[in-house]
């Protein structure tokens, strides 16, 4: 096993191409259904609040997932990411794991832990040596890098720390962030295999088998803070947990979501107001004859089933016809960012001939400075 040194902080253009990614995914979600890398139950503390797994290998080599591809990240910026940090997100990308605890305010304390191919290492190597505001920290002798970043609203940096891990596999490397250096540590203690994690209490996940072809998977198993959100109180005040999933098999994209009722007799308010909410779908969808909305056939596959304490909304249609759709759905909005489906501007998707000529497309968060450059001369 090994902990190495390396201090960086996650390149813009690197991350823009994980967001990117990750924003094909949004895509799927954002319609309202909820050698592959699959979810390591013993990688996630067993207290975990909630956790979320994609599965970047499957994701890419479904249909649904080549064609969000298709349409994301142009070429040559891929091209440049790679001659610039060494590292293809489409093929040295290989899972993400994200979990953690929300607070009574609502802020959430989250670890991310990174599959990768060993192109890490070169990846962030080049960081360090280009990118200012990074450095190592030693935390209960394990290696760290560190360095600040923005939150949500752009106006406070705080610490983020990670590690780099060799699980002893070829051509592998796992990284670990968080927002404290023990958060990191914790993460690494699980990597290697001490600590309790949620294989050791495989009761939690005994309502959300993952079914064969699965690319998302994502519990919730607290929602208190979620029970206070207005629009979702109504159906999360009932449940003790929620699941969900989204993969494809066998040419057919399936989702599923999974509504663990508080008690049985809470079960019938579940359905009904899934059953409700989908209705609300369809007339929403259909209000305006001259514009068809072309998700509105899809609901049509949304079916809401009740099994004992659990209530089941899936969903399940042919890859290529969903795959069609997204082919229209994804592009880029009007400031030049990758966007899919109500980002986006209107008209084709694909095309930006409304958009502003004279407005550069700008960042919330500014890249790092690179070593050496002043505020003039990049």
């Amino acid at each position: 096993m090994r902990n190495r040194v390396v201090r960086t902080r996650i390149p813009s253009r690197l991350a823009a191409g994980l967001c990117a990614t990750c924003a094909g995914l949004c895509a799927i979600l954002s319609t309202g259904f909820a050698g592959a890398s699959p979810l390591e139950a013993a990688h996630v503390p067993a207290d975990t609040a909630w956790v979320l797994h994609i599965d970047f290998e499957r994701f890419y080599a479904s249909q649904v997932g080549r064609a969000i591809v298709d349409h994301g990240p142009d070429a040559d910026e891929r091209r440049e990411m790679v001659e610039q940090f060494g590292f293809d997100y489409l093929t040295d990308l290989k899972a993400i794991t994200t979990y953690g605890q929300v607070a009574e305010d609502g802020a959430r304390r989250e670890t991310t832990i990174v599959y990768a191919t060993a192109a890490a290492d070169e990846a962030l190597r080049h960081a360090e040596s280009e990118f200012e505001g990074f450095h190592a920290v030693t935390h209960d002798g394990a290696s760290m890098f560190t360095w600040s970043e923005s939150e949500d609203d752009g106006l406070e940096m705080k610490p983020r720390y990670g590690a780099l891990y060799d699980p002893g596999v070829p051509d592998r490397r796992i990284i670990a962030v968080g927002p404290t250096p023990e958060d990191v540590a914790g993460a690494l203690a699980l990597l290697a295999g001490r600590g309790r994690s949620l294989k050791d209490d495989a009761a939690r996940l005994a309502d959300v088998p993952a079914r064969d072809g699965v690319f998302v998977q994502g519990v919730a198993f607290s929602l208190d803070h979620a029970r206070t959100m207005h629009l979702a109180s109504e159906i999360l005040k009932e449940a003790r947990q929620v699941a969900g999933q989204i993969g494809e098999s066998d040419g057919r994209l399936f989702s599923e979501l999974i509504f663990t009722a508080r008690a049985a007799d809470r079960v019938q308010q579940i359905t009904q107001v899934a059953q409700g909410l989908l209705a609300l779908a369809r007339l929403s969808m259909s209000a305006d004859d001259d514009s068809p909305n072309p998700l509105l056939g899809f609901l049509a596959n949304i079916t809401v089933l009740a099994e004992g304490p659990v209530v089941r909304v899936r969903f399940e249609a042919p890859s290529e016809a969903v795959a069609g759709v997204m082919g229209t759905s994804v592009g880029r909005d009007a400031n030049g960012h990758f966007a899919v489906g109500a980002w986006l501007h209107d008209g084709d998707p694909r095309r930006r001939d409304d958009a502003p000529k004279d407005e550069p497309a700008t960042e919330s968060t500014p890249a790092a400075p690179r070593k050496g450059s002043t505020p003039d001369h990049p």
